[in-house]
């Protein structure tokens, strides 16, 4: 099995800029944008098809060590996204350079290094958040795009 991360050409903003615009989600339109594939993930869930993939190299050396990706099963909704981060830190004054209307959507209520400091931004189509974890948190983390219904 190999080990290295595919590639994918895009840096990490224009990778989100993508992502924002592949509405409503699906397996196949995620796995083009990211240049990967996904999996789906056994669940008991009645309600969300579940998809796991990561390991991408961008160019700017983040790597997207996971995405989770969720689609209901019935029914119009336009899925919901996250992405996990690693590689080269990103740090807020990057996204704020991005997103200047950043609102503080949650905290860490100190039970766990896995708590993170999410800022979000509403847009037109949805809102994108990004985390920062306890455990490192001047870097982020994840991003999660949660498109309006």
């Amino acid at each position: 099995m190999n080990d290295s991360p595919k590639s994918n050409s895009m840096t990490l903003w224009e990778l989100v800029g993508t992502l924002k615009t592949r509405l409503p989600y699906t397996k196949e339109k995620i796995e083009t944008a990211i240049n990967s594939k996904l999996s789906e993930i056994e669940s008991n869930n009645d309600a969300f098809h579940f998809y796991r993939g990561g390991d991408v190299q961008l160019r700017d050396g983040v790597v997207i060590s996971k995405i989770d990706l969720r689609i209901k099963r019935t029914g119009i909704h336009p899925g919901f996204l996250v992405v996990e981060i690693a590689g080269t830190c990103v740090p807020l004054d990057s996204i704020q350079r991005h997103y200047a209307r950043l609102e503080t959507t949650g905290v860490p209520r100190g039970r766990s290094l896995e708590e993170a400091t999410t800022y979000s931004s509403s847009e037109s189509w949805g809102k994108v958040s990004f985390g920062f974890r306890e455990k490192n948190p001047g870097c982020l983390a994840y991003i999660a795009f949660d498109p309006k219904t």
